[in-house]
């Protein structure tokens, strides 16, 4: 099949940024500015449209061609840019079809290359004539973006006559995006993508573009409060410290440090409760209190509902706040408004909550939930998404699902009966870590009830090789006393047999394989393989997960390890990322829930379900109201039939119905 790469270079008022493509286009001066584009192996040829130039007609005829495959990086962007304009020509009375596109940017990822086109070019280690023109980012700054009238140029924006040196530029730009996303394919042509998750970005897609709806009184009520609130403690602020803006990180180190006789570093979220707890030992009650009134101002979750007024299209919803592929082990992840990061929310009454602070009554939220304001928004966050008039949200989750897929994929028999029968492994893990009968622990008028909690945090801390360390990540509480966390790790392992085994099968597995390129090595239902310089392990599904340039080491034990070349979380540069058995078994577990989910969506849309969103182990769905409740129990049995490759894992859901989105 013939290939067409694409790339697009494109103005618009609106910040692409802020709003995401599908506001982006929507604005009256949106325009292609330039369309490069190539095919196969021959030389890239870009049309100047902003200069008045015309696609070939061969071209246009392409672009909706069944025969022809057309590719780019990040193709969501060119397909919502051209459809935008091919709309707003009438001339080209065309419509592009998704299935005709591959997305180079899906290819990458799924290869474990995540990031953008300049970092996916580094991994590759593609020469400097492959990458990524450096030069972009001011061109795009310059002809892509609005500028400020000078004196000597009032026009809003720079057209290619205002500097044609730079505009051959940026065309050259043009020409080297498209060579590089050209470059990437090839690079990874051998990558086999399996066509479920073909599908599953085309699906992606088409939920990208249905997106969710906005209580826009909401979020304006949540912006007007936020603005007077930062007004107030801002005055409270400076009549307690002296300064003209307490909001300035630097101006209210300065303060600290004279306040406190020594030198204050910083300003984050961990160090503040350091300071606060220094004041309350001194008795420095002003500072104290100047410390949780910046605590206040600092609060970061109420600029979500800035984040949601910015992506608000003119159908009053949001679009493309999930990425496809958006992690190694295939999972979402959030952009724009970021909905798998949003507050939860505990309070009562929440509907009664919701209207008063929609109306704008702020007093007598005061009064019923507390002076703390920015709280209650913060919790009402979930609510500004709406479905549509005469509708309901189907909100369903599956239940405990790492906890079931691990103990599926290592053959944890008691584990696999407690996710058949009760599904309350909290109790169940309780019960075993402290020799306790079940039904104490569930019983919550006895004193054994209490160990639930060090139940609870043992799951969530040790199921991935995780110790003394982990607990503390979960339990900044102290569920568990320090002096017995050593006694809950060793006794949770040795509760847990079959999973400490895979711990160390799939880090042997990998070792070997390694060591033997093009022998499979089966561990349970998984195979570790090396291949064309990747270590890959094939899950349950057939999908794979891949580890670039894979090599041998030794680890601190003085045990053979390896590592890989990836992205490093802390510094997000390409780096050695080392491996162990836990980290492998995180992965894959989290890879095979995530194709749990993956194919759940999958069904539920051929079923005739509009997915408005999802959010980790959890799908968002408009229902009519009249019979919600009954549509809400077919979701959550659609979500619970076992996938074929899956024929005895345990799963289970449950789910409730509501007018706005929120957590139960």
């Amino acid at each position: 099949m013939k290939t067409l790469s694409i790339d697009i270079e494109t103005f618009s008022s609106v910040d692409l940024g802020k709003s995401g493509v599908f506001k982006y286009v929507e604005s009256p001066d949106f325009q292609i500015l330039l369309f490069a584009y190539k095919y196969d192996n021959t030389e890239t040829q870009v049309v100047d449209i902003a200069s008045g130039e015309n696609l070939p007609p061969q071209v246009l005829e392409d672009l909706t061609n069944p025969q022809v495959l057309k590719t780019a990086f990040n193709a969501v962007f060119e397909i919502t840019c051209i459809d935008k304009w091919l709309d707003i020509n009438p001339n080209l009375n065309i419509q592009l079809d998704p299935t005709q596109w591959e997305d180079t940017m899906f290819r990458a990822a799924y290869a474990s290359y995540t990031g953008g086109l300049k970092q996916v070019a580094e991994a590759l280690n593609f020469e400097k004539d492959k990458q990524k023109d450096a030069r972009g980012t001011n061109l795009i700054k310059k002809f892509s973006q609005p500028r400020k009238p000078t004196k000597n140029n009032k026009n809003t924006r720079l057209y290619p006559t205002d500097d044609i040196i730079s505009w051959q530029e940026f065309k050259e730009y043009n020409r080297q995006d498209v060579e590089v996303e050209y470059a990437i394919r090839e690079a990874l042509k051998d990558i086999k993508i399996p066509e479920k998750e073909k599908e599953g970005w085309l699906l992606d897609l088409e939920i990208q573009r249905r997106g969710v709806g906005v209580d826009i009184d909401l979020v304006d009520s949540a912006l007007n409060l936020d603005k007077s609130e930062k007004g107030r403690l801002t005055h409270e602020l400076q009549l307690i410290t002296g300064l003209n803006n307490p909001g300035s990180v630097k101006q209210m180190k300065e303060w600290l440090s004279q306040q406190l006789n020594k030198e204050v570093k910083s300003l984050t979220k961990d160090t503040v409760p350091q300071l606060i707890q220094e004041c309350q030992e001194k008795g420095l009650k002003e500072v104290e209190l100047a410390l949780k009134l910046r605590q206040e101002l600092a609060k970061t979750s109420l600029s979500k509902y800035a984040k949601i007024k910015d992506m608000v299209c003119e159908d009053g919803r949001v679009h493309g706040i999930l990425q496809f592929y958006g992690s190694r082990t295939g999972r979402w992840a959030g952009r724009g408004v970021q909905v798998q990061n949003l507050p939860r929310n505990y309070l009562v009454s929440i509907e009664a909550a919701r209207s008063l602070f929609k109306g704008g009554y702020y007093e007598g939220l005061s009064l019923i939930y507390g002076s703390n304001l920015s709280d209650t928004a913060s919790q009402l966050i979930r609510t500004s998404f709406i479905p549509k008039p005469g509708k309901m949200f189907a909100v369903a989750d599956y239940s405990a699902i790492e906890a079931r897929v691990i103990a599926w994929l290592s053959g944890e028999e008691w584990r696999l009966n407690v996710f058949r029968t009760t599904g309350k492994i909290y109790e169940e893990s309780a019960a075993q870590l402290f020799n306790v009968p079940f039904e104490k622990i569930c019983d919550k008028n006895a004193p054994e009830h209490s160990l639930r909690s060090q139940g609870k945090v043992a799951e969530l801390a040790l199921g991935y090789q995780g110790a003394v360390n982990a607990i503390e990540k979960f339990d900044p509480g102290h569920a568990i006393p320090l002096e017995d966390r050593p006694r809950i790790v060793k006794q949770w392992r040795k509760k847990s047999p079959c999973i400490v085994q895979l711990w160390r099968d799939c880090e042997q597995a990998a070792i070997k394989a390694i060591k033997n390129p093009g022998m499979s090595i089966p561990v349970k239902c998984l195979i570790f393989k090396c291949e064309n310089d990747y270590l890959t392990i094939t899950l349950p599904s057939k999908r794979k997960l891949y580890y670039p340039e894979p090599r041998l080491g030794v680890n601190p034990y003085g045990r053979d390890s390896f590592d890989y070349k990836g992205l490093i979380q802390e510094s997000r540069k390409i780096g050695r990322v080392y491996m162990y058995g836990g980290k492998l078994v995180e992965n894959v577990t989290q890879a095979v829930a995530r194709d749990c989910l993956a194919e759940s969506l999958l069904k539920l849309n051929k079923a005739g379900y509009e997915i408005d969103f999802h959010v980790h182990d959890e799908v968002i769905i408009e229902v009519n109201k009249e019979n919600a409740k009954e549509e809400l129990d077919r979701i959550i049995e659609i979500m619970c039939e076992q996938p074929t490759w899956a024929k005895e894992l345990p799963l289970n859901a449950a789910g409730f119905v509501s007018e706005f989105y929120m957590k139960d």
